[in-house]
């Protein structure tokens, strides 16, 4: 498995489009957060997640790269729906376990990557995320970062589902994969 990268969208929308074509599975991560938990406590709404230690998804850069992220997601998702058809077809998930037993063959998958795991530039972050998550995926553990509390509401699966590259409602309550990068490489 290899991991690439770069700086233009377009051009990491094409690597994918071809990747789907010659058949082979692609695990996408986004760096913002990726779902919120649906909570009883109003107290506790906008409260970290469990594995967030200290730096909750809704306070500062993690809701100023929520905004950047869903952008993104949607732009490059849609980008993939329009070129999918006779080439190739998507078979979305948010599920490791679906990905790796060839029930699907696009992962979308959270990087979390906080103050210990900065590299000096976003590309290296963005490479470092992406080793924790073929290291995952390599090992055969796919454990998310963020433990299971409970409900969420899926940013990334309204996304999918939006972006058409997906139907399967049960994706707007599904958590994904949190990766957690915690020292840079």
């Amino acid at each position: 498995m290899d991991i690439e990268s770069s700086h233009e969208v377009d051009v990491l929308v094409e690597r994918i489009a071809e990747d789907l074509t010659a058949g082979l599975k692609v695990a996408v991560g986004f760096e913002c957060p990726l779902f919120a938990p649906v909570r009883d406590d109003p107290v506790l709404l906008t409260s970290q997640r469990l594995g967030e230690e200290g730096r909750p998804w809704s306070a500062g850069a993690g809701v100023a790269v929520l905004g950047s992220g869903i952008a993104q997601s949607m732009y490059i998702l849609r980008s993939l729906a329009a070129r999918a058809g006779n080439a190739f077809r998507i078979t979305s998930t948010l599920d490791v376990s679906e990905f790796q037993s060839g029930h699907g063959n696009l992962l979308l998958w959270e990087a979390f990557v906080a103050k210990s795991g900065k590299a000096k530039t976003h590309k290296g972050d963005a490479e470092a995320a992406a080793r924790a998550c073929l290291g995952r995926l390599t090992h055969g553990r796919g454990l998310s970062d963020i433990a299971d509390e409970g409900p969420v509401f899926s940013i990334i699966g309204a996304v999918m589902l939006a972006s058409g590259v997906s139907r399967d409602l049960r994706f707007l309550s599904l958590p994904c994969m949190v990766v957690k990068v915690n020292k840079p490489r």
